[in-house]
């Protein structure tokens, strides 16, 4: 054996070694969510115990991501999903509510995955605030998305105890897709950006939403009204389009 196939064999070996080390690290890292766990510790859950905090998902952007989770294999899933790191926020009874990454966590609940945990990290702990202490707080720093389609205010009480039961908004996905198509600029400053935008999309574009030509013609159509001066007021407007290669 060569000196060069000797280094090889033995760099092969180091990663071999090393990628067993970081399942078994990895495994070790992320206990099982607990009630008490701190701000800063990572956790992992069963997708379908996460609480939301909105109503609403788009589900074009849940199938896409679906068949990207499908398309993976067990570890590469498991590994993309510890490296996003789902956050999360302990409510008052020890409850985890998601504070972002609805889709993500739908997708997973609607792959063919069989491992439906979720990976993440406790951003904060608040198990000791009363309830309406607890959502006058999530409303005020943007944790939580308290309304409906018709801009209704949703009762806490009221939304879903799983991301499973979180209903279609077909305009939220129409706004994430005039984002991607240069229409706005993301701003990850601005709390539930996608809902503004669809809330000014909503009056203004109709469609059939089980005709994939139907809605890239309303994409195309909110894109341009993206542009107009009544939308000048709404976060991440510009005048003219914008390079997608950005997003």
């Amino acid at each position: 054996m060569t000196f060069l196939r000797r280094k090889l064999v033995w760099l092969g070996l180091a990663v071999a070694v090393g990628g067993v080390w970081f399942v078994l690290q990895a495994k070790t890292d992320y206990p099982p969510f607990d009630p008490n766990m701190r701000k800063g510790e990572l956790f992992l859950i069963p997708a379908q115990a996460l609480h939301p905090t909105q109503s609403m998902i788009g589900f074009r952007e849940v199938k896409d991501r679906t068949e990207a989770f499908n398309r993976k294999s067990a570890d590469k899933l498991a590994a993309k999903l510890q490296d996003t790191n789902t956050v999360m926020i302990i409510g008052p009874g020890g409850i985890p509510y998601l504070n972002d990454g609805h889709h993500a966590v739908r997708a997973l609940l609607d792959s063919n995955q069989p491992n439906k945990n979720v990976y993440g990290i406790v951003v904060e702990n608040w198990s000791d605030m009363a309830p309406a202490d607890f959502w006058k707080k999530m409303v005020e720093q943007g944790d939580a998305y308290l309304f409906d389609s018709e801009h209704k205010i949703i009762d806490p009480a009221n939304l879903p105890t799983s991301v499973s039961g979180c209903v279609d908004d077909p305009y939220r996905d129409l706004a994430a897709s005039v984002c991607h198509a240069g229409g706005y600029a993301k701003d990850i400053k601005v709390f539930y950006q996608e809902f503004i935008w669809a809330d000014y999309f909503r009056p203004l574009v109709k469609w059939d939403n089980s005709n994939d030509a139907d809605y890239a013609h309303a994409v195309k159509k909110a894109t341009k009204l993206a542009h107009e001066p009544a939308a000048a007021g709404l976060p991440g407007y510009s005048l003219v389009p914008l390079n997608v290669n950005h997003h």
